[in-house]
Parts: structure tokens; sequence; C-alpha cells
């Protein structure tokens, strides 16, 4: 017998054959505090949070939960890394999920309307939580950029 301690909601699985399927997510107590702590520090903590664990430890699952179970003042950014984006790639991916009008071709410019939405965000009491799958594949410069896009400040403080 089994008991669903998480959450009532599914995670969502798409198959090699590209069919999407739903998975019961089944957390005992310790998974269940552990995305709970996760809820709280997005909410009041001003950290670059890094989930890690050995392949099939369930990383990915515990941030589908967190997405699952997202608040409603959260505004959810999923990327799924590989070695091979790009810092410009990466800031185009970002830029999209938050629906970030591009002004131009430049990276400058593209970095700066994104800066202005995640202000925007912040000033409507929105909480950007940027999740980035397999983050441990991304190179050096993309990651300095989100370390980057971490410290920007805006009117109201850090966004």
């Amino acid at each position: 017998m089994s008991a669903n301690l998480g959450t009532d909601k599914p995670e969502t699985v798409i198959s090699a054959d590209s069919r999407v399927e739903e998975v019961p997510y089944f957390a005992d107590p310790s998974l269940k505090q552990r995305l709970d702590l996760l809820h709280h520090l997005v909410d009041y903590a001003d950290l670059l949070l890094v989930v890690k664990g050995p392949y099939g430890a369930g990383k990915a699952a515990l941030l589908g939960q967190l997405v699952s179970s997202s608040l409603e003042h959260w505004v959810v950014c999923r990327i799924d890394a590989t070695p091979l984006t790009t810092r410009d790639q990466f800031l185009t991916l970002f830029a999209d999920q938050l629906s970030v009008l591009r002004p131009d071709a430049s990276t400058e410019a593209l970095e700066q309307a994104l800066a202005d939405q995640l202000e925007i965000q912040q000033k409507s009491g929105h909480v950007v939580l940027l999740l980035v799958d397999d983050a441990h594949a991304l190179a050096a410069p993309v990651l300095d950029l989100i370390v980057h896009l971490h410290e920007l400040t805006g009117t109201e403080g850090k966004l």
C-alpha cells in the first residue's frame, strides 16, 4: 500500500515516443519537508539554490513538484540546460519565458529589456523563479550570466 505524502498533482512526463504521461509523485515525509523548505526559500531568501544529487535521485521530479505547487505570485521559468547552450541562447530562452519584447538584435539591449521586465515583476509583487535543469552542464559564461542576473538591482532593491 502506498500513500501520496507529497502533492495530489502528478508529474507530467514525456516518454521517448513523445507521449505525454502523468506519473504520480510519491514523497516521503523528508521529501515533503524539502519541498516545503524550497517554497520558503523561494519566497523569503535571496539565494541561488542548487539542488544536487546522483543521476536518478529525483532532482527533476522534485523541481517538477516545485513547479506544480508554485504559488500564485510566482512566475516560473524553466530551462533545460545542455553543454551547447550559449550565453546568448540562455538569455533569449529566459527572456522568451518572461515574454520580453526584443528591441533589437543586440545582447546588451536584450539584457536591459530582461532587467526591465524583472523590475516590473518585482513591482507587481511577483517572484521570478528561474529553474535550470542540468545546470552542471552549462559553460562558465552562462553560469556567470545567471549570477549576474541574480545580482541585478532595481529601484526597489534586488531583483
